[in-house]
């Protein structure tokens, strides 16, 4: 077996091991004398998803070495099919099973990181040993062909190369409208697709493979690759061998291809050796077809000596009709303002102005038009592009258009619409096509000036003496602090959101800045106010989020309004109507459990709200807390819950209570629901409500005994007909 030097050696001691010239070094060098041998490469015959897994083995001929270093062993791919995904960190590298330590500091250490084997070589001599695994390369192929791996030593100046072949079997189209690579996938029918065949490792020279066809469609064109042909490998555009065949291709019955063809190989084929004499054998041959349908291609092995077949692989290929534009597989794109790429949908609202050069768009919407297959069209279809509503367009390259009109029809290429506005509000529909083919349809609103501000209140109840309540966050959520003075944390939830539209009930973003309030009781309520645009997918530009604060020096239940309003121009402004805000108490003094009915039916759905309250009846400001609960609430009857069920953990308020959703219990009488809590003070405040579960088949049976009391009342009475009439 061929072994390679990887650290410096004499040239003397390279030629007794027969290793040939790797490189000359001074003798008096004092690393150690690392030998590479290549372990046996496994499976013997790889597949298509198979692991192959190369071993890399190292020879420490003498215990010469007296200095540190860090030798590394790199692999990567120096060839490779076509259509494969593959790249060199495919090639992983690990230290399982290794026969080196892979710890010890006066031992050689490996390790292993991405594709590349590391020698740690301590500064004290070591052992000298023979033929020890250092660790593996593995990949995974993904698609038929020859793979050679090249394995890189480094040892200060000194770099060897170990070429390693791997022949992967199988078939894989090299040209359809989908699946190249694989063994199934689409093509146009009247056109062709092309498919290549690699034969196994350790396949005998002289070895019958026969092709033949079923379903639609036929084969033809049988071509052989030369041994290690870079015909099909790599970046080749090729998609059939050259003709230069190891083997040889006859027809299976002299004539045409009608009853398909045979392909007998050449020499042996090895695989996992570490020169590049290993052979590698690829044949290729064309399918087609003039109508819809499904082929199947059968290779098929024969046993020289008995005759008998070995199906080897399958190709399906589905044939349909030559590819349409397909809306579903084409995209389009809309972003805010003068962009060169866009590759995501967005919300935009822009200015009314009018604008008409390219630097001023209010929106670049990217189309790319693809046909069924798949295939991008972009190089060679035009698009027609059209608006309604306000508005004009600009159709170009990704560097964007002037404004040109409203209905345009671009040139091949031209995939990058601009939008502008014309000085009307409302909202634009872009429309864009291909022929008579609708790809999408796109939006823009265009806002006037501010002609409405409305104000949604989340939180009511700021704590007394100065203190903030909100969040004024880019980012709202439903997640309240437990804290008396909130902070401007992503996730909390602000006071008040702020809904600003044009008179045509457009959005308008950017106008945190303009936003203020005024106070109906500067003594109850600050009119100095936080707001910024929120940013969150569910509610976006033109929303605003507000944080307020109660005066320096207010006190619980006391109530002010703020009136929320944006600034037009000098002292105009629009406003929202007045909100009302009442200061809460910092310490609880009570909390109370209450149900929302006395009495249920089994399973109806039931509120509980938990209260709490300052010793003067007033609510706890939003946000405030019984420092723990007790024990979880307890029901004296089984019930499910609708939404998250209190527990040990914190109680936070929002107007002094928070409520809860479950489902009544099933059976009837009554229930309680006792809840134990600790105040301010830390005491036990106990707590409990009491409802009723109707029982429904009671009633049911109520209205049978009536019903019965009637039936019998009836038939008295028809008793006493008859007999008046003599019936008997």
């Amino acid at each position: 077996m061929k072994t390679i030097s990887l650290k410096k050696v004499s040239a003397v001691a390279v030629a007794a091991l027969g290793f040939g010239l790797l490189s000359v070094v001074p003798a008096q060098a004092a690393t150690a004398d690392y030998v590479t041998v290549l372990g046996t490469v496994t499976p013997a015959a790889p597949v298509v998803g198979s692991v192959v897994t190369i071993p890399l083995k190292i020879t420490l001929g003498a215990a010469t070495e007296n200095a540190a270093g860090t030798p590394t062993f790199t692999a990567t791919f120096a060839a490779k099919p076509i259509n494969t995904a593959l790249v060199d960190t495919s090639l992983v590298a690990d230290v399982v099973g290794s026969e080196l330590a892979t710890a010890g500091a006066a031992l050689a250490v490996a390790s292993a990181a991405t594709n590349v084997i590391t020698i740690t070589t301590p500064a004290t001599d070591i052992t000298a040993f023979t033929g020890l695994l250092a660790g593996n390369f593995t990949f995974t192929p993904d698609t038929a062909g020859r793979y050679s791996v090249t394995i890189t030593a480094s040892a200060g100046t000194f770099t060897a190369t170990t070429a390693v072949i791997i022949n992967v079997s199988g078939a894989a189209l090299t040209q359809a409208a989908s699946g190249k690579g694989t063994a199934t996938g689409t093509a146009t029918t009247g056109g062709t697709a092309a498919v290549k065949y690699t034969l196994a490792a350790a396949t005998a020279a002289a070895a019958v493979i026969s092709i033949t066809t079923s379903g639609v469609g036929g084969i033809t064109n049988g071509l052989g690759c030369a041994d290690q042909s870079t015909v099909l490998e790599g970046s080749a555009t090729a998609v059939r061998c050259s003709g230069s065949a190891v083997g040889t291709i006859v027809t299976s019955n002299g004539l045409n291809y009608a009853d398909g063809f045979r392909y007998t190989s050449g020499a042996a084929i090895t695989n996992g050796a570490l020169t590049g004499a290993s052979k590698s054998e690829t044949f290729s041959f064309d399918a087609g077809s003039n109508v819809a349908g499904t082929q199947t291609i059968t290779v098929t092995g024969i046993t020289l000596a008995t005759g008998a077949p070995t199906t080897l692989a399958t190709v399906t290929i589905t044939w349909g009709a030559t590819p349409v534009v397909s809306t579903s597989l084409s995209t389009s794109f809309n972003c805010v303002g003068a962009v060169t790429t866009c590759a995501a949908d967005a919300t935009v609202l822009a200015a009314k102005t009018a604008k008409t050069s390219a630097a001023d768009r209010a929106a670049s919407i990217k189309v790319t038009v693809a046909n069924s297959a798949g295939t991008s069209l972009a190089a060679t279809q035009t698009i027609t592009v059209t608006i309604s509503g306000p508005g004009t367009l600009g159709l170009g390259t990704d560097a964007g258009a002037a404004s040109a009109g409203r209905a345009l029809t671009g040139t091949a290429g031209q995939n990058l619409i601009s939008v502008f506005g014309d000085g009307t509000e409302g909202k634009a529909t872009i429309t864009i096509s291909q022929g008579t083919t609708v790809i999408a349809t796109e939006t823009v609103s265009f806002y006037g000036a501010v002609a409405k501000v409305v104000a949604t209140q989340n939180l009511s109840n700021p704590l007394a003496n100065g203190y903030l309540l909100g969040s004024a966050h880019a980012t709202s959520g439903t997640t309240m602090t437990a804290a008396a003075s909130w902070a401007n944390a992503s996730g909390n939830l602000p006071a008040v959101q702020l809904t600003v539209t044009d008179a045509s009930g457009n959005l308008i973003p950017s106008q945190a800045a303009n936003i203020s309030a005024t106070s109906s009781d500067a003594t109850v309520m600050s009119a100095t106010i936080t707001a910024v645009e929120d940013t969150t997918a569910t509610y976006g530009a033109g929303i605003y989020n507000v944080s307020v604060s109660s005066a320096a020096g207010s006190a619980a239940g006391k109530s002010a309004t703020l009136t929320f309003r944006v600034l037009l121009t000098g002292t105009t402004y629009v406003s929202a109507p007045a909100t009302t805000f009442t200061t809460g108490s910092s310490k609880i003094s009570k909390v109370a459990i209450t149900v929302d009915k006395t009495s249920y039916t089994a399973g109806d759905p039931a509120v509980m709200t938990v209260s709490a309250t300052d010793a003067a009846g007033l609510a706890v400001a939003d946000g405030l807390y019984a420092s723990s609960t007790y024990a979880a609430p307890l029901f004296s009857k089984s019930v499910v819950a609708i939404s998250t069920m209190p527990t040990t953990s914190t109680l936070t308020t929002v107007a002094g209570k928070k409520t809860y959703k479950f489902y009544a219990p099933s059976v009837p009488g009554s229930f309680t629901v006792t809840g134990t809590y600790i105040d301010n003070d830390a005491a036990l405040v106990a707590t409990t409500a009491t409802a009723s579960v109707v029982d429904g088949n009671a009633a049911l049976l109520t209205q049978i005994d009536a019903l019965n009391a009637k039936i019998v009342a009836l038939n008295a009475l028809i008793a006493k007909i008859m007999k008046k009439l003599g019936v008997k």
